[in-house]
């Protein structure tokens, strides 16, 4: 669903975060509770690298970096920081 969790049979959850303002993150952040409700182990979103402000908010939310991912927006090459939270 837009903007929750998205079971996997491997029990985790992909929360999708492309979030350009603080209202519209703080909804994201129920996925939590909902994939938790689902029993996953955790909680993952990709945020683009350059939005330090998100960023900071899911950490302050528990969420930690992971790894990245590239991505193309026509021919620029954009960077996704990948963060989990455990469950």
């Amino acid at each position: 669903a837009k903007g929750g969790a998205a079971a996997s049979r491997d029990g985790r959850a992909a929360v999708s975060a492309g979030c350009r303002n603080t209202a519209r993150s703080a909804r994201r952040t129920r996925a939590a509770p909902a994939a938790r409700e689902r029993r996953k182990r955790y909680a993952r979103l990709g945020v683009w690298e350059k939005n330090a402000k998100t960023i900071a908010f899911y950490q302050n939310h528990g969420f930690y970096q992971t790894g990245a991912r590239s991505f193309f927006v026509g021919d620029a090459r954009q960077r996704d920081s990948i963060m989990r939270k455990d469950l």
